[in-house]
């Protein structure tokens, strides 16, 4: 799970060209904002492991960065 220090609020999709900062795309429908620093993540984004397994890598995992 992705943790922030400061807290996110929920926004309505009131940002027409707002990037999410974790994957890079454009932000659609509701998504989470930090109202400091202008921080954008999708609510599925903020719901990624910080570490996953893939068979190619069975040997350590990846980390998400």
């Amino acid at each position: 799970m992705i943790t922030v220090p400061t807290p996110l609020w929920k926004s309505l999709p009131s940002c027409t060209k707002c990037v999410c900062d974790l994957c890079g795309n454009l932000v659609e429908g509701l998504f989470y904002r930090c109202k400091l620093c202008k921080f954008n993540a999708h609510t599925l984004c903020t719901q990624l492991p910080e570490y996953v397994r893939h068979v190619m890598h069975t040997d350590n995992p990846l980390r998400l960065q």
